[in-house]
C-alpha cells in the first residue's frame, strides 16, 4: 500500500439524484460494467479459462462481476491449491489484457469522468490488474484515472471493503465522505461495509439486485455534478 495521495483539491458536488444530492470528498468508481462495457471481453476470456481447465461454463453463471479471477477461481474450485488457483488465473488474464476488444465505454462514462476532472478528486477500483485497467480505459477512449486501485493493490477483494478503504486512504479522505459508483452487487456490498455512500447503476444487474445501495440507477447519465469549495472554506 502506497503513502497517503494527500489533497486539498476542491470537493464534488451531486446535483442528481436528489436522494444522493450533497457535496462529497471523492468519487470512487468501478471499472466494468460500470465505465466499460467489457461483458463480451470477459466471458471471452473466461470460456477460455472453463475450456483450458474442463470446468462447465455454467458453474460461473452470475459470479462474473465484481470478483477478482483468483476470488472466482477459489469460489469455483475450493478444493485447488493457491499455486494451482494463481496459475490458472494468470492464463484468464492473460487472455484479458491481449484481447483486442477489452470493451467500449458504457453511455455517459465520457461525460461522468469530464465533469470530474474540474471536480474534486477521484479514483477506479477494480478487480483487474493495472495492465487490464489501463488496457479497457484506453482503448474505450476513457481517461486514466489520478488514482487506480487495482487486484495488486489488496489482499482481500470485493465484497470485502479493503479496496474501497485503500482508494479512500490513497486520496487522504474518509470513507463515509466518499461517493461509489458501481454496477455488481459485491461491489455494492464492498463500498457499504466501506461506509461509503452508493449509487448502483443496472448495467448488469437488475435493481433488485442491487438493493443494498443507496440509490439504484438505470443510466450514468442521471448522475449530474459539479465542482464545490473545499471543506473549511
Amino acid at each position: 500500500m502506497s503513502a497517503p495521495e494527500r489533497t486539498r483539491a476542491r470537493r464534488t458536488r451531486l446535483l442528481s439524484p436528489a436522494a444522493l444530492a450533497r457535496d462529497y470528498a471523492a468519487v470512487l468508481l468501478d471499472l466494468d460494467g460500470t465505465l466499460v462495457d467489457s461483458g463480451e471481453s470477459i466471458e471471452r476470456a473466461w470460456r477460455s479459462w472453463c475450456l483450458a481447465y474442463d470446468v462447465d461454463p455454467a458453474e460461473l453463471d452470475g459470479l462474473l462481476h465484481g470478483r477478482t479471477a483468483t476470488d472466482l477461481i477459489g469460489l469455483v474450485r475450493p478444493t485447488w491449491s493457491p499455486e494451482e488457483i494463481g496459475e490458472s488465473a494468470r492464463h484468464q488474464l492473460r487472455v484479458q489484457e491481449t484481447d483486442p476488444r477489452p470493451g467500449t465505454a458504457i453511455p455517459g462514462a465520457a461525460e461522468l469522468l469530464a465533469a470530474l476532472q474540474d471536480a474534486g478528486p477521484w479514483a477506479v477500483v477494480t478487480a483487474c490488474t493495472p495492465l487490464l485497467a489501463r488496457h479497457r480505459l484506453t482503448s474505450s477512449g476513457l481517461p486514466l484515472p489520478p488514482s487506480l486501485v487495482s487486484a495488486h493493490d489488496t489482499t482481500r477483494g470485493k465484497p470485502d471493503p479493503e479496496p474501497y478503504l485503500v482508494a479512500a486512504e490513497r486520496l487522504g479522505v474518509d470513507p463515509a465522505d466518499c461517493l461509489v459508483v458501481e454496477d455488481a452487487p459485491a461491489g455494492v456490498r464492498s463500498a457499504r461495509a466501506a461506509g461509503c455512500t452508493v449509487a448502483a447503476v443496472t448495467t448488469t444487474h437488475p435493481a433488485h439486485d442491487l438493493h443494498e445501495a443507496d440509490t439504484v440507477i438505470d443510466d450514468l447519465r442521471h448522475l449530474v455534478l459539479t465542482a464545490s469549495a473545499p471543506a473549511g472554506t
